[in-house]
């Protein structure tokens, strides 16, 4: 994000845990905090989620910023919860996930920035549209699990996911 005092340079956070980083920017945000403050967008390092092309965004069904999914590696059977929290580029390939979500599906260190570390194997991506809250964000771990979970549940639960994909 641009530095509001210098908006010809990013803004670099001068204090707190993250001192001396940028802000990362998500398209799902909290509309009520400043630009500024990083607990206003998804923190890649505490909530797992996607984000999708502008292009495939725009398609009926595939949800909204908000809603809620679930992904399961299909190699190593590692699953976990996700939010939309972001719309890359309108041409941009499908894959961006935040590092928690790499983590959690089996990824090793995972790095945004040379893009190593990845899960190996293929993993599913199953979203539920319109299981957003509101507000949509922010929102904590717990409650996007809580969500997910019962989603996973009324389509028949993991195992049969898994069984859909053999």
């Amino acid at each position: 994000m641009p530095d509001p005092k210098k908006p010809d340079e990013g803004y670099v956070q001068p204090d707190g845990i993250y001192e001396g980083f940028f802000i990362s920017q998500t398209s799902l945000k909290d509309n009520k905090k400043r630009d500024t403050d990083i607990s206003k967008y998804v923190n890649p390092i505490e909530i797992p989620y996607v984000a999708i092309p502008g292009e495939f965004y725009k398609r009926k069904g595939t949800g909204k910023l908000g809603d809620v999914g679930y992904a399961i590696n299909i190699k190593t059977g590692k699953s976990s919860p996700f939010i939309l929290a972001d719309i890359g580029p309108k041409n941009a390939s499908l894959g961006e996930i935040s590092l928690f979500l790499a983590s959690s599906l089996g990824g090793q260190n995972p790095n945004a920035r040379i893009g190593s570390g990845l899960p190996k194997g293929d993993v599913v991506f199953i979203v539920f549209p319109g299981s957003r809250k509101s507000p949509s964000w922010p929102l904590s771990y717990d409650e996007l699990k809580k969500i997910a979970d019962s989603h996973v549940e009324n389509i028949g639960g993991k195992e049969n996911i898994l069984t859909c994909m053999m």
